[in-house]
């Protein structure tokens, strides 16, 4: 089997996601700070989890720069991870003083999360990018 290296595309969205995901535990983990945008704590959680999850979504399953990704039939399980992802860090939040697990900030990151899909899902049908074969 031919063994195919991944694009300069591919190597940018992962970095990016994976940068989005350690930005996301850090902020998650460590004392609160003066935030850059004054919006809800709430509002905050949904959009950092749709930006994490939709980063994700382009460099696993698809992208309108390349396709199909390493992960073509992944979208659900990227979803999933970024919801338990979100559960998890709540859950560690309470052992990470002052930091404390709310219910809420966890339904908004797995709003996020769903929204990311759906936001995803309207790029991948509205585009010209076809899936190879």
């Amino acid at each position: 089997m031919k063994r195919v290296l991944p694009s300069a595309a591919d190597l940018i969205l992962w970095s990016v996601a994976v940068a989005m995901l350690v930005l996301v535990a850090f902020e998650s983990l460590t004392p609160a700070r003066s935030r850059v945008f004054d919006i809800s704590d709430k509002l905050y959680h949904l959009i950092s989890y749709l930006v994490l999850t939709f980063l994700f979504l382009l460099a696993a399953v698809w992208s309108p720069l390349r396709g199909r990704g390493s992960f073509p039939n992944a979208a659900w399980f990227v979803v999933s991870g970024a919801v338990a992802f979100g559960l998890l860090i709540e859950i560690i939040q309470g052992f990470t003083p002052p930091r404390q697990p709310n219910l809420l900030d966890a339904i908004a990151n797995t709003g996020g999360a769903c929204t990311a899909l759906g936001v995803w899902s309207l790029l991948r049908l509205s585009a010209t990018v076809p899936d190879p074969p």
